[in-house]
C-alpha cells in the first residue's frame, strides 16, 4: 500500500511524463521488420511462431510468447518476442516475463538440444512506419541499432542467468554474429 507522500510524488511525476506517442497498428510490421533484419544475418533463417506459440494477449504469464523462431543449421538457436508499445507498463510486463521464462525448449527440439534464449525485442513504432515506406535497412540507422542492442543486450543477460555450458557456447556462437556487438560492447563471461 503506498502512502500519501508516494502518490503526490507519482502525480508530480507524471506530469511531467509526455504524453505517450503510440502509433496504433505497428505490432505485426515490426514483426516483419525484425524478422527481415534477422535474415540478413550469416547463417540465420528466420520464421514466424506458430498459433500454439504466440497466441496473443491472453498467453503472457502462461507460455513463452514466442513471435519468431530463429535457426542456425536447420536447429533452432533462440527465439524473439517483438513489441513496439510505447507503453512503459506494456514493455515492463514483458521485460518481467522474459526474465521469469528466459529459456525456452521447443517441441521440435531433441532432448540433447540445448534449451535456447528467448529474446525480447523492442522497435520504436515510428521507425517501423518509416521502415514500412522504405524497406532498405541501410536507410534506418536507428531501427537496426534497436534490434541489434536488444538482441546483444538479451543475450548478455542470458549469459549472466548461468547457463550450462552448453548453452553459453550457444550463446557466444549468437553475440558473434552481430560485427557491431564486437566493437561497442564487451561480453561477460
Amino acid at each position: 500500500m503506498t502512502n500519501i507522500e508516494e502518490q503526490y510524488i507519482k502525480r508530480l511525476d507524471s506530469a511531467k511524463v509526455p504524453p505517450i506517442q503510440e502509433v496504433p497498428g505497428q505490432g505485426k510490421p515490426a514483426e516483419k521488420a525484425v524478422i527481415e533484419f534477422f535474415k540478413t544475418l550469416p547463417g540465420i533463417t528466420i520464421r514466424l511462431s506458430t498459433p500454439a506459440e504466440d497466441s496473443g494477449l491472453e498467453q503472457i504469464g502462461k507460455d513463452p510468447a514466442i513471435d519468431a523462431v530463429g535457426y542456425m543449421n536447420r536447429k533452432p538457436v533462440f527465439v524473439l518476442q517483438i513489441t513496439s508499445s510505447a507503453y512503459v507498463e506494456i514493455r515492463s510486463d514483458k521485460k518481467k516475463d522474459r526474465l521469469n521464462r528466459a529459456w525456452v525448449r521447443l517441441p521440435e527440439m531433441s532432448p540433447q538440444d540445448p534449451a535456447i534464449p528467448r529474446l525480447l525485442i523492442y522497435v520504436d513504432a515510428m521507425e517501423i512506419s518509416l521502415f514500412t515506406k522504405d524497406q532498405d535497412f541501410s536507410k534506418h540507422p536507428k531501427l537496426v541499432k534497436q534490434i541489434v542492442n536488444c538482441f546483444t543486450d538479451n543475450l548478455n543477460l542470458s549469459l549472466l542467468q548461468n547457463p550450462l555450458p552448453k548453452e553459453k557456447e550457444l550463446i557466444n556462437k549468437l553475440l558473434e554474429l552481430v560485427p557491431e556487438f564486437n566493437q561497442q560492447k564487451s561480453r561477460p563471461n
